[in-house]
C-alpha cells in the first residue's frame, strides 16, 4: 500500500531528483488522521488543497533567494504520519513513482518565506512536463 505525499522542493532540488530519477527520503504532507480528524467536514480535494498549500509554504522556506516554489506529488511506501499535516517518508522514491508536480508559474519568484496567500497560485504540470519545467531536453 502507499500513501500520496505532497513533497516541498525548489526548481535546483527537482532537478537533482529529476537526474537521480528518484526523490530520496525526506518529510513532507499528507491527508493524516489528524486531518481529517480536525476537519471533519472537509472532503477528499479539500484535504489535498490544504496539503498541496502547506507543502507550498515550506517549499517558499526552501527558498534562499527568491524563486519558484515547487511541489512534488508521490506515492511512497511506509509514510509515518506526524504533527498536522506533516509525514515522513523513509525510503527513496522511485520516479516512476511520481504523480505531479505543481510550481508556481513561469517568470514567476516568490521570496523565501512568503506566505501561500501572498503568492500565486501553483500550476499544476504532468510529470512527463518536468523537462519542460526544468527547460531541459526532453529524455
Amino acid at each position: 500500500m502507499s500513501t500520496r505525499v505532497w513533497v516541498p522542493a525548489t526548481t535546483s532540488l527537482l532537478s537533482t531528483w529529476f537526474v537521480a530519477r528518484q526523490v530520496p527520503a525526506g518529510n513532507g504532507h499528507a491527508v493524516t488522521a489528524a486531518l481529517r480528524e480536525g476537519w471533519p467536514d472537509g472532503d477528499d480535494e479539500e484535504w489535498e488543497y490544504a496539503v498541496l498549500m502547506a507543502a507550498a509554504d515550506d517549499a517558499a522556506g526552501l527558498l534562499h533567494a527568491p524563486g519558484r516554489r515547487v511541489v512534488v506529488v508521490l506515492d511512497a511506501g511506509a509514510v509515518a504520519e506526524l504533527d498536522g499535516t506533516a509525514a515522513r517518508f523513509d525510503e527513496p522514491v522511485p520516479w516512476r513513482r511520481l504523480a505531479a508536480v505543481h510550481a508556481d508559474p513561469r517568470g514567476t519568484e516568490v521570496a523565501a518565506g512568503v506566505p501561500g496567500a501572498l503568492a500565486p497560485q501553483l500550476c499544476w504540470f504532468a510529470v512527463q512536463e518536468v523537462p519542460d519545467l526544468l527547460d531541459r531536453p526532453r529524455a
